[in-house]
């Protein structure tokens, strides 16, 4: 059980080892009894040891569309915006977050969720964006020009959960946004398609 981040494996087995917790012996390793109980995900983060998110720090127990993980996953590194839709109820942010969960040490930029269901203009979304992310706009350059020039160079993840009254106006930013990176990935979720270029539909 890899608790969501398989891809950090690696990463985790190394800190265990440098600091001790599990030691190599003949013929296998030597653990203390109560490691199973250790919170690696959270010393990890603590450590500076993961790419900074705002994920939830538990998401152990995933079940109901695990079959489709692989393929989201998969969509993520091929496509730069992915829209996961369906009605209310059906698990479209827990995949999409565990996707995102799962895929962190493809981004060591960051892999943040942005919530968009109270967004009712550009303005709020760059804001909430740039928020989210940590990065302070400034000056007289249009807020959108900075946020977008600054991804330019960064490889980084985004989890949208869209707010459906104000879907179309967000996604013409949204799909600018995921134009004018090359490296910034965009999952969001969704009761309807965006319409917009280039972005894969997951039902």
């Amino acid at each position: 059980e890899t608790q969501g981040l398989p891809g950090l494996i690696q990463h985790g087995l190394i800190f265990l080892v440098a600091e001790k917790y599990i030691k190599p012996i003949p013929g296998g390793w030597q653990y203390p009894p109560d490691l199973l109980s250790f919170d690696l995900h959270t010393e990890l983060r603590v450590r500076g040891q993961l790419p900074p998110n705002n994920l939830p720090e538990n998401l152990s127990g995933f079940i109901g569309r695990k079959q489709e993980l692989p393929y989201i996953k998969q969509m993520i590194q091929e496509n730069d915006l992915v829209t996961v839709i369906g009605p209310g109820g059906q698990g479209k942010s827990r995949l999409a977050v565990q996707a995102a969960a799962e895929s962190m040490h493809l981004f060591p930029d960051g892999v943040f969720i942005i919530p968009i269901i109270d967004v009712t203009s550009i303005t709020m979304l760059v804001t909430l964006i740039s928020q989210t992310i940590n990065y302070p706009i400034s000056g007289a350059i249009p807020a959108d020009e900075q946020l977008i020039n600054y991804l330019k160079k960064k490889k980084m993840l985004m989890v949208i959960e869209s707010g459906e009254k104000y879907l179309q106006e967000a996604a013409q930013f949204i799909a600018k946004l995921a134009a004018g990176t090359s490296s910034v990935k965009i999952i969001a979720t969704s009761h309807n398609i965006m319409a917009v270029p280039d972005e894969i539909i997951l039902k």
